[in-house]
């Protein structure tokens, strides 16, 4: 809602400026809690608001703004070619999602980071995504 009252007020640009900004401060305090404040109650506190915050200067700015882009910035005889191209890419991006990433529901930190570990970092040598499966099954 924000984004559609500031669009046209503000430009596209300066909205995109203020997400990117945002979101990167956003994301260096979140590093920084997670690496220097620890687990203790501020940390948790800022951690939470570190990731509203990231979250909230997306929705304002490079979440609604790329869709009003995409359809501004192609000339009108390339717009159906543009927007075919993107659901090809939202297609390779299913592909990519099915063949590469796991699934993380219910596995504790330690399983995930198993995941995504080779098995030379477990004990010389590579690993198969069905063997780190049948790992964390087992974990």
């Amino acid at each position: 809602m924000v984004a559609i009252l500031l669009i046209d007020k503000l430009g596209r640009k300066p909205l995109l400026y203020i997400s990117t900004i945002g979101m990167t401060i956003c994301l260096f305090s979140l590093a920084f809690t997670l690496s220097v404040l620890g687990k203790g109650q501020f940390g948790v506190v800022m951690a939470i608001l570190s990731v509203c915050g990231n979250v909230a200067f997306f929705s304002v700015g490079i979440g609604p703004v790329c869709w009003v882009l995409t359809s501004e910035i192609f000339p009108l005889r390339l717009r159906a070619q543009a927007v075919a191209l993107g659901a090809v890419v939202s297609a390779l991006s299913v592909a990519f999602v099915y063949t590469f990433v796991p699934e993380t529901k219910g596995k504790s930190l330690e399983q995930i980071e198993l995941l995504f570990q080779t098995e030379h970092d477990r004990k010389g040598g590579q690993v198969e995504l069905g063997d780190v499966e049948h790992l964390v099954q087992k974990g």
